[in-house]
C-alpha cells in the first residue's frame, strides 16, 4: 500500500509552509498493525497529526489514544515514498494518565483534536476495506 495513499477529500489536510499536514485511515491502520495494537483495545482516538513533505508519499504522524483498559497510548508511524511494507516503522508508548500533546511529539505538530473519521472507523468495526 502506498504510504499516505487513499486520501480522499474527507481526509484532513492542512497546508503549513512547505509541509502538508494530513493523515489518512490507512496510515492509522498501518501504524496499528506495525505496533501490534488491535482496534478492539482502543476506546477512542483523542487527537491525530500527520505530515508529508511532498504531499503524496513519505509520511510521518501520530495518534493519541484512549484505551479500553483506562490507559492512554501514543501511536506513531512513518513510511517513505515507496509505501507501507517497504521502509516503515511504528511504535507505541503507554501512559497511566493522559499526556499533554506537546509531550507526545518533540516537534511542533499540527494536531487534529477531533479525528471523527478515525473514531467512526473504529466504531464501525475497523473494516480495512470500508471506504468513507
Amino acid at each position: 500500500m502506498q504510504c499516505g495513499g487513499g486520501r480522499s477529500k474527507a481526509d484532513r489536510v492542512h497546508h503549513e509552509g512547505d509541509y502538508i499536514m494530513s493523515y489518512a485511515r490507512s496510515d492509522f491502520s498501518e501504524s496499528m498493525d506495525r505496533a501490534t495494537i488491535t482496534p478492539d483495545k482502543i476506546d477512542k482516538v483523542l487527537a491525530a497529526w500527520g505530515e508529508s513533505t511532498e504531499g503524496y508519499g513519505e509520511w510521518s504522524g501520530g495518534f493519541l489514544l484512549k484505551l479500553k483498559d483506562g490507559r492512554f497510548a501514543y501511536l506513531t508511524g512513518w513510511c517513505d515514498t515507496t509505501g507501507w511494507g517497504c521502509q516503515d516503522r511504528a511504535s507505541i508508548d503507554y501512559f497511566d494518565k493522559k499526556p499533554k500533546l506537546s509531550k507526545c511529539n518533540n516537534e511542533e505538530a499540527q494536531w487534529d483534536d477531533a479525528p471523527a473519521d478515525l473514531n467512526k472507523w473504529l466504531a464501525d468495526g475497523a473494516d480495512h476495506d470500508k471506504i468513507y
